[in-house]
């Protein structure tokens, strides 16, 4: 005769295993976060090759790179970011056949029909990630504005220039926890970087960069000091500092 197994020690059995899955659950969490943020970080070191070749193919069209921003036509006020220029030629990632989606240049960057667009795609030009603290760590690519680099202060028309391969110049760069939608008409200055950096900004991820020649490099937190951030940047000489 089978011994008689009352209700509550088969609830206790279920419990016993519950514990366990979770437990388990628990200890594969961090592993499967950091396959998660590998895999971020992977797919924006994938966007920023596709940005180079987009930005190659731009000044093939139009003979110069973009402005940094797009200003209004009395030239005072920003209304779209070179990211924003730059999306037709970042296929198929943008193309639709629903024109909804088109992005709108005949309205400014905050309308509502262009925050729509930025906010379904959170993860264009930004890197998305979460620490160990469980606090999402975002970074944006962004120009670097400043008369010695590739993005002047004016609507001046600045074109990739041929580097030798041991002498490439940065486009555009990573920095660390910049709120707002990407295609906000907003970058930093030469000057508000090298504040960044005094500030220990890039001290403990770096940054990923994107060089003229269309090669994407990580830059390590010994990597940007402010000199060696002038000469990567620098592309003129008048007017550099």
């Amino acid at each position: 005769m089978q011994p008689f197994r009352s209700n509550a020690f088969t609830r206790w059995e279920l419990v016993t295993i519950l514990v366990i899955v979770a437990i388990l659950c628990l200890l594969l969490v961090p592993d499967v976060q950091q396959a998660v943020n590998s895999g971020q970080r992977e797919r924006f070191r994938n966007q920023i090759r596709a940005i180079g070749v987009a930005l190659h193919e731009y000044q093939t069209m139009h003979g110069c790179l973009p402005p940094a921003a797009l200003r209004d036509a009395k030239g005072d006020k920003p209304q779209h970011s070179w990211r924003a220029l730059l999306l037709p030629h970042l296929e198929p990632s943008f193309k639709s056949t629903d024109h909804r989606y088109d992005y709108r240049f005949d309205e400014p960057w905050n309308s509502s029909h262009n925050q729509m667009i930025a906010t379904e795609k959170p993860h264009f030009y930004r890197l998305i990630i979460t620490q160990d603290d469980k606090t999402p760590r975002t970074s944006q690519l962004v120009a670097i504005i400043d008369n010695s680099t590739y993005w002047s202060p004016t609507e001046d028309c600045r074109s990739l220039m041929s580097h030798h391969e041991d002498e490439p110049r940065i486009i555009l760069m990573e920095i660390s926890m910049l709120n707002g939608l990407w295609n906000e008409p907003k970058d930093i200055t030469l000057d508000e970087l090298e504040k960044m950096i005094a500030a220990d900004v890039f001290a403990i991820h770096g940054s990923h960069v994107l060089f003229d020649n269309g090669r994407r490099h990580w830059l390590s937190p010994e990597e940007v000091n402010v000199p060696n951030m002038r000469k990567l940047l620098r592309v003129k000489t008048n007017g550099s500092r």
